[in-house]
């Protein structure tokens, strides 16, 4: 993230505008634990102790699934990029913006929500209009989680660049990467130095690994697995909607985010005395099943009383089969669950 911020600052200092240099996230975003990554992030809670640190960057709302009152998902959507460009103009406009930060699904509360294809395209058209950069981190939904290799290509939109990391080497090995476009990339062409690096940095064995990962991935048809699995578990998400804790499933792919709830009519989760997510990862447990979510279990940031967000998250080579199988431990799961909590 922080090779991001560094390559989007330098390509505007060589293209002549040395005064753009802030960076426009959005709110409940999270972008890494370093203090330049804290300072893109949206999330006071990881933010307050280091806030001496922290470049004061602006931040705007991300598209929801559940927008204000009186306004359709279409509609908060075009008014996040109206805010988008406002918050361009207060911060400087095209003097002193260097680029806008995002995820291709929401983060926060909202996990997984993936906005309408027309919010993406008048971010790219704003972001062009005011010679600002687009990055999309692609940490989480590259590499083929979504059913394309990029979730952006879901979109039609290609961003100035691109944070990789996770399956770019499904983990096997410690291994991230910047993505740069043609026109980000020309001054770099054409001799300018980058002055960073790593201990690390291209570490043999771990290109080694990412290398085999995407071979296997091209020649094993992972991709058309993870969208055709992905759609499968998409179309059987209702077996978890029925139940009066599940409020919603988002995402794409082999990404399906749904939210664990007391009252699915106010989205609350339950009080903290019940121990709910404790509760409800040792049933898990006994099934077979490990949640992410649950791992934080009271030191989780409680977003706007919403309810816990349960991440499925499966490999891209699962299949259909094996989708069953995990939906029938989860189905018994959150039965045995809501007796416990008398749901």
């Amino acid at each position: 993230m922080e090779t991001a911020i560094k390559l989007a600052r330098q390509y505007h200092v060589e293209m002549g505008n040395v005064q753009k240099y802030k960076i426009i996230t959005c709110h409940e975003s999270y972008h890494g634990m370093t203090l330049g990554a804290l300072s893109a992030a949206g999330g006071p809670g990881s933010q307050t102790k280091y806030i001496p640190f922290m470049q004061p960057w602006p931040h705007v709302h991300q598209p929801s699934s559940r927008p204000p009152s009186g306004m359709s998902t279409e509609e908060y959507a075009r008014f996040c990029n109206y805010e988008l460009e406002e918050a361009i103009h207060y911060a400087g406009g095209e003097r002193h913006v260097a680029a806008f930060m995002a995820t291709p699904v929401s983060a926060g509360e909202d996990y997984g929500f993936a906005a309408p294809k027309e919010y993406w395209e008048s971010v790219r058209e704003i972001c062009d209009r005011y010679n600002v950069l687009f990055i999309a981190d692609e940490v989480v939904t590259g590499f083929g989680r979504t059913g394309k290799w990029f979730c952006m290509e879901h979109f039609g939109v290609k961003p100035d660049i691109m944070i990789t990391g996770k399956g770019i080497s499904s983990l096997y090995a410690p291994l991230g990467a910047v993505v740069l476009s043609d026109k980000v990339n020309e001054p770099f062409a054409k001799g300018a130095a980058f002055v960073h690096g790593f201990t690390n940095q291209g570490h043999p064995v771990a290109c080694a690994v990412g290398k085999t990962v995407i071979d296997i991935i091209e020649e094993d048809g992972l991709i058309e697995n993870c969208a055709e699995v992905g759609s499968y578990l998409h179309s059987q998400a209702d077996r978890l909607l029925k139940h009066p804790t599940i409020a919603e499933k988002r995402g794409k792919g082999l990404l399906m985010p749904v939210e664990l709830v007391m009252n699915k009519e106010t989205m609350e989760f339950f009080p903290m005395g019940a121990e709910a997510e404790r509760k409800f990862q040792m049933i898990g447990l006994k099934n077979g099943l490990v949640f992410y979510a649950t791992l934080y279990g009271p030191r989780r940031p409680v977003y706007h009383q919403r309810g816990l967000p349960l991440f499925i998250y499966t490999p891209i080579c699962i299949t259909s089969e094996q989708v069953d199988d995990m939906l029938d431990r989860f189905d018994t799961t959150l039965t045995e669950f809501e007796k416990e909590m008398g749901v």
